[in-house]
């Protein structure tokens, strides 16, 4: 038998507004809600979730339309819950969520973005676990490439320039500026990559059986460096 709600429940907030949403939905709804910083009914609401279910409610499944806070909150949902719980409200809720298939392709967009220059240490740990093993074999390899300067939107910076090198590894986010001034200076005195460095890691199965290979690393050079960057690398 369903808990009744309290009849202030519009007025809750907080800690009171979660230990309803814990005795209805369960800690792992209070977890995201937490992440999300919804904390009262009015903030639930701000999220658009009946102008959601009401806008969807008249379209073709097809043609269905999340903002970004429901995209947001389906993803946590999907993360916390796992799969079962997701597929259970969005079929008992029509409108509500995107399908499974458009919540995976999300959060692989968002797993799978690569920014120059960053080692992406975390991302192969998980990797390696799903492929159920812990040795590899990395490559590192350069190969020709266009120069030209493009805007990444994610990291706010301009990609195309030769970064500098740290301890032989290149600094993250190095041209990022609001000045056009800078940013012109930037194109007619510092070089452009011309070749494209990656850094590459096949996982070995003692099963013998094949994987993809991971990305663990990819930016732009000139192939100028001195031997102390190897090493340091």
């Amino acid at each position: 038998m369903p808990i009744p709600l309290p009849t202030n429940v519009f007025e809750l907030q907080d800690e009171a507004f979660f230990q309803v949403v814990k005795e209805q939905c369960g800690l792992t709804m209070v977890d995201i809600l937490r992440y999300l910083e919804v904390n009262s009914v009015d903030s639930l609401l701000g999220m658009n979730v009946v102008e959601t279910i009401i806008s969807n409610h008249d379209r073709a499944k097809s043609r269905y339309c999340y903002n970004d806070s429901i995209r947001e909150f389906a993803s946590y949902l999907f993360i916390l819950g796992g799969r079962n719980v997701s597929e259970f409200i969005r079929l008992n809720i029509s409108g509500l969520l995107p399908t499974l298939p458009i919540i995976q392709s999300s959060l692989d967009s968002i797993t799978n973005r690569i920014n120059e220059g960053d080692f992406r240490y975390d991302l192969m740990c998980d990797y390696l676990s799903l492929q159920k093993t812990n040795f590899i074999f990395a490559s590192e390899d350069c190969t020709g490439v266009i120069p030209q300067i493009i805007y990444n939107v994610q990291s706010n910076t301009f990609i195309g320039f030769v970064p500098h090198l740290e301890d032989g590894l290149p600094k993250i986010n190095t041209f990022s500026t609001e000045s056009f001034s800078k940013f012109e200076n930037w194109f007619g005195t510092l070089n452009k990559s011309h070749l494209l460095n990656l850094h590459m890691v096949q996982p070995i199965n003692l099963d013998l059986k094949s994987c993809a290979p991971f990305i663990l690393s990819a930016y732009g050079t000139d192939n100028h460096f001195t031997t102390l960057d190897i090493l340091m690398r």
